[in-house]
């Protein structure tokens, strides 16, 4: 990968990279989703029960015996979540915070995934980091630095340009992955 990553410029993003961009977005997204939150409890107003001392006790009690006031935010922040991510990776190839510090999402031959791959992507990555920080934890193991919503989604993130020429459809039909460097005879043969 060292030698196709040099000529071209591109490299693929590091992962302290993409956990910084990613709580920068996640920052963003809590706050549209405390507005949204917000506008909801003013056109839905819920009656609450009386405060006690113990607020962390009160927290628990709402979240276990008032789902009307425990649920909406949830869904809120989740469907603001897979807004976000999906629409920012679809219109301009990463989230903002990603964007700016140049990297984009691309699929392994180095165009840019559909929008049925990017929701995927995105359920993946929501599901991953809310399972114990699977996802992010999975690009330290990982020889590419792939988080596991990437790997499921057949996606990569890299930092600089893909040449024009991985983009194209006959890089495809050679067999060989456009972002590795190509196979030499003493490699072995391709399975």
């Amino acid at each position: 990968m060292e030698d196709r990553e040099g000529q071209s410029g591109f490299r693929v993003a590091p992962t302290w990279m993409r956990i910084v961009a990613g709580v920068l977005d996640l920052a963003l997204v809590g706050a549209v989703a405390t507005l949204v939150t917000a506008g909801w409890y003013v056109l839905n107003p819920v009656k609450m029960p009386p405060r006690y001392w113990n607020y962390l006790d009160y927290l628990v009690d709402l979240i276990n015996t008032r789902p009307d006031i425990s649920v909406p935010p949830l869904v809120i922040l989740a469907g603001v979540f897979l807004l976000w991510e999906t629409l920012w990776t679809a219109a301009i190839g990463n989230t903002p915070a990603a964007r700016l510090a140049g990297m984009r999402v691309c699929v392994d031959n180095g165009r840019r995934p559909q929008m049925l791959r990017l929701v995927a992507r995105t359920v993946f990555e929501a599901v991953g980091f809310a399972a114990g920080l699977v996802g992010p934890l999975t690009a330290l193991v990982h020889p590419r630095r792939k988080m596991l919503h990437d790997i499921l989604a057949g996606c990569l993130v890299v930092r600089g340009p893909v040449p024009a020429e991985w983009n194209d459809s006959s890089q495809g039909s050679r067999g060989g992955h456009p972002l590795e460097k190509p196979r030499t005879y003493r490699d072995g043969p391709r399975r």
